[in-house]
C-alpha cells in the first residue's frame, strides 16, 4: 500500500529545499559583497515562513477533515 504525501508536508519541504539551494547558489555573491546581514535575514525569514506555512496548512487540513 502506497502512502500518499500530505500537501501540508510537501509544500513546505519543497520551499525549504528551494531556499537551501538558493542560499548555496547565492553564497559566493554575498561572500564577495560582505553583506552577511542581508544574506542571513533572507535565508532565515524564508525558513521561518516555510515552518509557519506547515502549521497553517496542517491546521487547515484538520479543519477540512473535521467537517467531512
Amino acid at each position: 500500500m502506497k502512502k500518499k504525501i500530505k500537501s501540508y508536508v510537501l509544500v513546505p519541504v519543497l520551499l525549504i529545499v528551494y531556499t537551501v539551494v538558493m542560499a548555496i547558489v547565492s553564497l559566493p555573491r554575498y561572500r564577495r559583497s560582505g553583506n552577511w546581514r542581508e544574506y542571513v535575514l533572507i535565508v532565515s525569514v524564508s525558513l521561518i515562513v516555510s515552518v509557519v506555512l506547515y502549521f497553517v496548512l496542517k491546521r487547515k487540513q484538520k479543519i477540512r477533515d473535521k467537517f467531512k
